[in-house]
């Protein structure tokens, strides 16, 4: 069975909406059922409502349509979704890498914070001053500085801004600012050795990161070595694509072992996340 034009633009037609149905949208989507959307940046919650349901209604009508088109060509639905599965497994791989990274920038940012902290106060200059001074390098803090300025409840401002993913070390930041003024404590002491445990903290988890790259990336290469078998069936003067495109149970066969082949890659994902929390 040859594959017609229509059928393949159909195809890639439903591929796009499930990168859609799987990407930003949805990640927005659930923030905002959550009402994290604000506490996230990138804009406020007014421009997002609209563009959620928009993406939510576009990508229904694509799919649709592409599964009405596809539904005379059963063994190209299955072709579709094992794309669309092999797709979201990428941008969703890639969306984590990206997240995981912003979080350690966080982090550091926070120890780089508790040092100029300790710097400014060392310097004589009082807390809420040197928390203002601070808040212009490192924005996350400017909620609080305000507040100090004001006179408030500086801990819990910290706290709001330590629910922010990677820089929960703030809530700590929080605690210390909080028992310096209930009983009088040196808060640049204590910030300097809550710094110094930050650090040793990091680095110790970027040392169980760096030893689980190694069996995250077997997954992955692990994930993709059917292609290379298919490359060297082809190479070899076969058609292997063709066994799995232009058939019922090729195309049953890709798909079953896209299937296996993403949920053995975020399996491993899960045991290195739950190592690296530990």
């Amino acid at each position: 069975m040859t594959i017609t034009p229509g059928a393949a633009i159909a195809g890639g037609l439903t591929a796009t909406a499930v990168l859609l149905a799987l990407g930003p949208s949805t990640r927005l989507l659930v923030r905002w059922r959550l009402g994290t959307a604000s506490r996230s940046g990138g804009g406020g919650s007014r421009w997002r409502r609209p563009r959620l349901v928009g993406g939510t209604l576009g990508t229904l009508a694509v799919g649709g349509t592409a599964v009405v088109v596809l539904a005379g060509h059963p063994h190209l639905v299955l072709l579709t979704v094992a794309a669309g599965v092999i797709a979201a497994a990428v941008v969703t791989l890639r969306s984590r890498a990206r997240d995981a990274a912003q979080r350690h920038r966080r982090r550091k940012d926070v120890i780089d914070l508790c040092d100029a902290l300790v710097a400014e106060l060392s310097a004589g200059v009082p807390p809420a001053n040197a928390l203002a001074g601070v808040a212009t390098d490192w924005p996350v803090v400017a909620p609080a500085a305000a507040i100090a300025r004001l006179g408030g409840a500086v801990p819990d401002a910290l706290r709001a801004a330590g629910d922010i993913p990677g820089a929960e070390h703030l809530t700590q930041v929080a605690a210390v600012w909080e028992v310096s003024q209930r009983c009088g404590a040196p808060l640049m002491g204590v910030l300097d050795r809550l710094a110094g445990t930050l650090r040793d903290d990091d680095e110790a988890r970027q040392e169980v990161v760096s030893s689980l790259a190694a069996s995250r990336a077997t997954a992955r290469l692990l994930a993709v070595l059917p292609v290379f078998g298919l490359l060297l069936g082809g190479g070899l003067g076969g058609r292997p694509w063709m066994v799995l495109i232009d058939s019922m149970i090729g195309a049953g066969c890709l798909l079953g072992g896209a299937v296996l082949a993403v949920a053995g890659v975020f399996w491993v994902e899960r045991i290195a996340d739950h190592a690296e929390a530990t």
